[in-house]
């Protein structure tokens, strides 16, 4: 990974952001609904019990608070488990954590959620994989696939807000859905699936535990 070495790497960027050192330019973040599921074949566990000893191996005395929010009792549990604690460890709650960092200077960040399944095989497996959204985002919905008019009709909006925040720095003009900034106080993001609409809270309780044992390890 990359070395921190007190020059291109002043120092860790978590640590930087949480100092409120990070650049002062307005930022975009955001997870899909089943970032885990592209993962899901290089990680050999299989049944509740390998479940459960990779959990304690990774979170040690909070494994309990993660088991309770991510449970997994049965062997068809075990994958929908591995790709919600993999969407919210590794995507969601580092997202949050990097929004709620921008409170520290005056630019404002935009948190998204990207939840839409298409009706293209890939989904169809996967659901709202990770990268999905990238297709959206620059228009590049692949010829040939069995898109829905939703599906264009997402691309034609997602596209309109990364434009908008590119140019000005706020995803916000007339036409486009409302996507309030996100802080601590507001909990805020915006939700891109079948509809596109302004939600709080996005995986409260678990962003919340996880922001917690990410400071203890700092």
């Amino acid at each position: 990974g990359p070395i921190i070495d007190g020059w291109v790497l002043p120092d860790d960027p978590a640590a930087l952001w949480l100092a409120g050192k990070q650049h002062n330019v307005p930022f975009m973040a955001g997870s899909n609904a089943d970032e885990g599921t592209l993962f899901l074949g290089d990680l050999p566990v299989r049944r509740p019990v390998g479940y459960a000893l990779t959990v304690r191996t990774m979170f040690g005395k909070d494994a309990p608070a993660v088991l309770k929010l991510f449970p997994a009792a049965t062997p068809a549990d075990v994958p929908k488990a591995l790709n919600r604690l993999t969407t919210v460890t590794a995507f969601a709650a580092p997202a949050r954590a990097l929004a709620w960092a921008m409170a520290k200077v005056p630019s404002k960040a935009y948190l998204y959620h990207f939840t839409r399944v298409p009706p293209i095989p890939a989904a169809q497996r996967l659901g709202a994989f990770h990268g999905l959204e990238i297709a959206y985002v620059f228009g590049t919905l692949r010829a040939g696939a069995p898109w829905a008019e939703a599906d264009r009709t997402l691309a034609a909006t997602m596209s309109a807000c990364w434009v908008q925040f590119a140019t000005t720095g706020d995803p916000n003009r007339d036409g486009l859905p409302p996507w309030p900034a996100c802080d601590a106080a507001t909990d805020q993001h915006l939700e891109f699936g079948t509809r596109v609409v302004a939600k709080a809270g996005l995986y409260r309780e678990a962003c919340d535990l996880f922001d917690r044992i990410a400071a203890e390890r700092r």
